[in-house]
């Protein structure tokens, strides 16, 4: 440890310290599948990580601060971190995320590095690993940049290794060409706890702990049989991490219980207990000292004291001795309790001969010896917490059922569970208890609440019986008349709790408080919670957070909902927290989305009626056991349906009825929660729903209606991508399929549009209902926006209590940089010619114009039109040089033999010329146009704007599902498109010849069905090498054009010949547009004007 080195050694002179590290990098180096990341980078396969020990300057002096920067960041390596990395290693966090220690007051305060959050939102790399700050262990994924930072710290903050690793599995997809792997960044990046093996002694803090820590953390007695739903782990790490919920305490001076090895092994004063007990632990000391050196028989081997510090300063004291003797009082007391005056009590318990065993700690072990009286009482008088400044109510307490550990903490849990049972004593007049602390909780609640019935239960023989006693004392007081009679107290063993709550069935609401230990609730014991409908309330009191999640796959799918929580250090230092929480009910619910198809209403559905399941591995399988929500699928059962008698009509009214029969089912059991799936767009159907259920909750959930309002025309776009999109995935359901093909056949976009304009928003009315909750998205969703809608709304249903808080203080975050232009040239590659004119013979080349645009941005820049742009030509109706205007400084490519053709395959092999051209001219980007074509920007604009994308631009489609298996194509796009290099290598490496022989044969097919071959084929060549373009692609358009109106033959671009329309302006700042297509030449006021919207635009850029 580097605390104790530096402290008992001195620290290192500077020459010992180098060789030691030179000594460690050889030791490192020569291991195998070791890699030493000292600021610098390696590969694993396909994914390139980068790694560095360095740290914030927050812990700059710390003993244990290595590798510390200094305050103003000078020396630190993170600009060295690349921008194509995907894994980044620290020592220490990021400012803002998983940063937050309690080392500093006042407490918290966050010790991450600004300047590596900088440099990380610079890189994006897919994960973020760190530790470094143990309070700040966990996961969470930045929205802005997709980062997932991971805090994998697997220390307490007291430095005991039990917390579980955190692995990520990270996607992977083939590279651009095939030629291997990449990791996927489309996708995010799945998290999970790993599960230790139940023998495993992996991140042990004692031997006693490891068996507890591994089968709690798993979840159950085998590690590799369970997996528990993702959003009931992220729960447990919700509550326990969030800070209004959270009572921290101190990890110094705050134990008031305590063991003490005494002799030889003697560890001195434990700096987390208080001073009375280490006090009379070092008293304790000095006479087992004193008298071993005697050879006194009483001081023959002196063990272990268990030292109890109680709330009026009274000690207990039980020793464990070894070779001990009854006999008269020993020459030792009478100082002792001299010095030590608050001594109250002392028992010793013998040890065994000839061993070094200790006896046994509970009754129910074979090895167990009972405590021989020594001094006073074989008990202490402690007090329960104190309630609004009243002393707590007296209990005994023996020395082996020393309970509590943290006063402080112990009287703000207590508050709480007092605060939440109050107004709910008057409906439950029944309180049961159950677990070790059963006894003196029970008598504090009595006292304050006066319960009609009382009843308590624990497995443990002394605190059953300190139980017992405690009640005694009490009888005949105003609160507890009949003393056992009102608190029926009895010892049960583990196995029979169970059916301890099952009594309690046919009586009044009762409360119900339960206490976990290391390994949960007994079994049996959350089941029989579930079943016993009179249990109305459970306050469940827990010490370890590791086995809460199996324990809500039952609880939460029963009808419970945690209304409250709070969590505190009552175990401050160790590896446990301690927490309780207040579990109620749920109230009936009835959820209805409301939303377009394919907006994400069965995504919630699926995550919903999952969120409570056990994922169970059988025969390599996944079965959930589910039960959270009921959902009602009613295209599935619709297309069921379909098969009866009476057409389509008869399907709608047998789906109609079964939902009617789901909602009648749903309102005989009071707290269920039923999921309509469907588009609740009908007013009237929404008000019959609640009218049949009579819901004493309705949550509405709205899944882009606000777009819709707004912006109908782009929404019913955006609609119809995302119903191809859904039907072309492997997750669509069956009768959603054929649904949809059935859809595309017909008129797919005729049904979007009906089905948009069917949707009846709800009225404030509607919303505004006592009983009515609303879930709101505003655009159309994207993943990120479901998988937060999901999470709202499983609070909604299971945690309550999370939702109430204030949010947690969002983490400093750095602002966005909007990127800066790549270092590269652009390729402006013609695809024209030079002599083409318009159907009534007018020029469409503007080359006054475009040597406007080259003078222009030579005036602004400083820079050349070579220095910023490749001009490439593809022109086989001018042959040979262009001698004057702007095409003389083109570079032209070798034209296709026999020419281009309209529409033709051979406008594709143009193109393909063209980007090898813009390969070997170094280009970073390749912008397709033809020659009638005008930018909407200044060529410096379309240069930084192109260089700071990573992506293609092209306004590409998905085609109707008979052209996909007609031609086995899935995308059509626009000619004219921006390719990046990363898509222009790929592309340049297809081979003319084999597409010749591949799409040739379908060429007049095409057509026939106003296909384009060069709009279809390098855009489904380019899918099938590296699948779905949306991550490589921005679908948006680069050209602005109009189509004339259909006659006779193939629709041709309309031709603009009173200059630049106001609608190309409108896409370029609604869209993006970089170029108008199909411009005549323009006159001297056309170009002015076009001149002054550029300078004017420049000018407000600027701005």
């Amino acid at each position: 440890k580097g605390h104790r080195f530096q402290a008992n050694g001195g620290g290192l002179a500077g020459s010992e310290r180098e060789e030691l590290a030179e000594r460690c990098r050889a030791r490192l180096e020569g291991l195998r599948a070791v890699s030493l990341l000292e600021s610098g980078a390696f590969r694993v396969g396909p994914v390139e990580v980068w790694g560095s020990p360095c740290q914030g300057s927050f812990f700059s002096g710390h003993s244990m601060a290595a590798f510390t920067l200094p305050p103003d960041g000078a020396g630190a390596p993170w600009s060295d971190i690349p921008a194509s990395v995907d894994v980044l290693v620290t020592h220490g966090p990021p400012l803002g995320v998983g940063d937050l220690s309690g080392e500093k007051q006042p407490a918290p305060q966050r010790a991450g590095c600004p300047l590596l959050r900088e440099h990380a939102t610079r890189a994006r790399p897919v994960v973020h690993f760190f530790g470094h700050i143990h309070e700040g262990y966990g996961a969470a994924r930045e929205p802005d940049s997709g980062t997932l930072y991971v805090n994998a710290a697997m220390c307490t903050e007291r430095y005991l290794a039990t917390r579980l690793p955190v692995v990520v599995d990270l996607p992977l997809c083939s590279k651009p060409g095939g030629s291997g792997t990449m990791v996927d960044r489309s996708r995010p990046p799945q998290v999970w706890l790993a599960a230790r093996e139940p023998d495993s002694k992996a991140g042990d803090a004692s031997p006693e702990t490891h068996e507890v820590a591994a089968k709690q953390s798993a979840g159950g007695k085998d590690a590799k049989s369970e997996e528990h739903a993702p959003l009931l782990c992220r729960l447990v790490t919700a509550l326990h991490s969030h800070p209004a919920l959270h009572a921290g305490s101190s990890t110094s001076a705050y134990r008031n219980k305590a063991s003490y090895l005494l002799g030889a092994d003697f560890t001195g004063e434990n700096p987390m207990c208080e001073p009375a007990l280490n006090r009379v632990a070092a008293r304790l000391q000095g006479i087992a000292l004193d008298a071993a050196k005697a050879g006194e028989e009483w001081g023959a081997e002196w063990v272990e004291a268990a030292l109890k510090l109680t709330r009026t300063g009274q000690v207990g004291v039980k020793l464990l001795l070894r070779g001990f003797r009854p006999g008269g009082a020993p020459d030792w007391l009478p100082p002792l309790l001299r010095d030590c005056p608050e001594i109250a009590s002392i028992s010793v318990q013998p040890c065994p001969e000839g061993s070094g065993a200790k006896p046994g700690k509970s009754p129910w072990d074979p090895r167990y010896v009972p405590p021989v009286e020594l001094h006073g009482p074989l008990y202490v008088i402690e007090q329960a917490p104190p309630v609004d400044g009243r002393a707590g109510v007296p209990f005994r307490l023996s020395p082996d059922s020393f309970s509590e550990v943290n006063s402080s903490a112990e009287d703000a849990m207590f508050a709480k569970v007092v605060t939440w049972a109050r107004p709910l004593r008057t409906e439950c007049p029944r309180l049961a208890l159950l677990g070790r602390n059963s006894g003196f909780y029970g008598l504090a609640l009595q006292r304050e609440l006066r319960f009609e019935e009382v009843s308590g239960c624990t497995h443990c023989p002394q605190t059953a019986a300190d139980a017992e006693a405690s009640i005694t004392m009490h009888a005949g007081t105003e609160w507890l008349p009949g003393g056992p009679e009102t608190f029926r107290f009895r010892r049960v063993l583990k196995d029979g709790f169970a059916d301890q709550i099952r009594g309690l069935a046919g009586g009044p609401p009762t409360i119900v408080h339960v206490t976990n230990n290391r390994h949960g609730l007994a079994d049996g014991v959350v089941q029989a919670l579930a079943e016993t409908a009179c249990v109305r309330v459970v306050l469940y009191n827990s010490c370890n957070h590791g086995c809460l999640a199996k324990e809500w796959t039952q609880l939460f799918p029963a009808g419970f909902e945690i209304a409250e929580f709070a969590s505190s250090d009552l175990l401050a230092g160790t590896e446990f927290d301690s927490s309780i929480y207040l579990l109620l009910r749920r109230p009936r619910t009835l959820v209805l989305p409301i939303g377009p198809p394919a907006s994400g209403k069965s995504m919630l559905a699926r995550g919903l009626a999952s969120a409570g399941a056990t994922s169970s591995r059988a025969n390599g399988k996944h079965q959930s056991n589910l039960g959270l929500v009921d959902v009602f699928e009613r295209d599935r059962r619709f297309a069921a349906e379909r098969t009866g008698p009476g057409g389509l009509r008869g399907a709608k009214a047998r789906a109609h009825a079964a939902l009617l029969a789901a909602l009648a089912n749903a309102q005989g059991q009071a707290s269920s929660v039923l999921y309509v799936d469907s588009t609740n767009a009908a007013r009237a159907a929404r008000s019959a729903y609640r009218e049949a259920l009579a819901p004493a909750r309705t949550v509405f959930v709205l899944l882009g209606l606000d777009e819709l309002a707004e912006q109908p025309g782009t929404a019913a776009a955006r609609v119809l991508e995302l119903v191809l999109a859904r039907h072309r995935s492997a997750t669509c359901p069956a009768h959603e399929r054929r649904q949809w093909e059935t859809a595309v056949r017909e008129d797919l976009e005729g049904k979007v549009q009906r089905l948009l304009n069917s949707i009846e928003a709800p009225r404030a009315d509607e919303l505004g209902a006592a009983d009515v909750e609303v879930l709101r998205c505003s655009g159309l969703p994207s993943s990120a926006d479901l998988e937060a809608l999901l999470w709202r709304l499983f609070l909604l249903i299971c945690c309550p209590a999370l939702l109430r808080v204030e949010p947690p203080e969002a983490p400093p975050r750095v602002p966005p940089k909007v990127p800066s232009p790549r270092e590269g040239r652009v390729a402006l590659c013609f695809l024209t010619s030079a002599r083409a004119s318009s159907a009534d013979g007018s020029a469409v080349w503007n080359d006054a114009a475009w040597q406007w645009l080259a003078g222009d941005l030579e005036e602004h820049t400083a820079r050349s039109l070579e220095d910023s742009f490749c001009v490439l030509r593809h022109d086989d109706s001018c042959a040979g040089s262009v001698r004057q205007g702007f095409l003389a400084r083109a570079v032209s490519v070798e034209p296709v033999p026999g020419g281009t053709e309209r529409a033709g395959l051979s406008l594709v092999f143009a193109e393909l010329r063209l980007l090898r051209a813009a390969l070997a001219a170094g280009c970073e980007f390749a912008l397709l146009l033809s020659g009638s074509c005008l930018p909407l920007c200044p060529l410096d604009t379309l240069r930084d704007e192109l260089l700071r994308n990573d992506r293609s631009v092209l306004q590409y489609h998905f085609c109707r599902g008979g052209h996909q298996r007609l031609f086995g194509i899935e995308y059509g796009a626009l000619q004219w498109k921006a390719w990046h290099r990363r898509e222009m290598e790929l592309l340049a490496s297809l081979e003319e010849a084999k597409l010749a022989e591949r799409w040739k044969p379908h060429e007049e097919a095409l057509k026939k069905y106003n296909l384009a071959p060069d709009e279809v084929v390098l855009v489904n060549e380019l899918h099938e090498r590296v699948g779905p373009l949306e991550p490589l692609c921005e679908r948006r358009p680069t050209t602005y054009l109009e189509w004339e109106e259909p006659g006779e033959g193939p629709r041709h671009a309309r031709t603009f010949t009173e200059g630049v329309p106001e609608a190309a302006w409108q896409a370029r700042a609604d869209r993006g547009v970089l170029l108008c297509r199909k411009l005549a030449e323009l006159g001297p006021a056309a170009r002015d004007a076009w001149r002054g919207r550029l300078r004017g635009q420049t000018t407000r850029e600027a701005a």
